[in-house]
């Protein structure tokens, strides 16, 4: 029960709000906040130096994503206005047919090397076709 001279009488109780720490005199005065070593025992230079790689990491992913949007830039309008679907389908013919074609050289290939009595390696060598062809 409360008092009649109970002063938060009627006042909702509030939760306690988030005070953020204390700064520091020389963070107050411009030093860094950051700690000169952490838990895991590493140096500032080794935490700024962490940073600095973050930071290029960064520039990079940068790099990446302008070179992305500029290839796609480019590709928009090839395609731009034509049925999604009809575009997929071309390409799956496409490959259907390399594919064919693929396999059809390997079956002509593995029997030159078997008349030849060398290896299919030695047979995709001559005709200068690597492993990813």
């Amino acid at each position: 029960m409360t008092s009649p001279s109970d002063p938060n009488k009627g006042k909702a109780a509030h939760p306690r709000r988030f005070k953020p720490p204390l700064l520091s005199r020389s963070v107050r005065d411009g030093a860094s906040p950051m700690p000169t070593s952490s838990g895991s025992g590493k140096t500032q230079s080794e935490s700024v130096a962490n940073h600095l790689a973050g930071e290029q990491e960064i520039q990079e992913l940068r790099n990446q994503i302008q070179e992305l949007e500029t290839r796609l830039s480019l590709l928009l309008p090839e395609h731009r206005g034509k049925d999604p679907y009809e575009v997929v389908g071309k390409h799956i013919k496409l490959l259907n047919e390399y594919n064919e074609v693929k396999d059809a050289t390997q079956v002509l290939f593995g029997r030159l090397a078997s008349l030849e009595g060398v290896t299919s390696k030695t047979i995709h060598e001559r005709y200068g076709i690597g492993p990813e062809d």
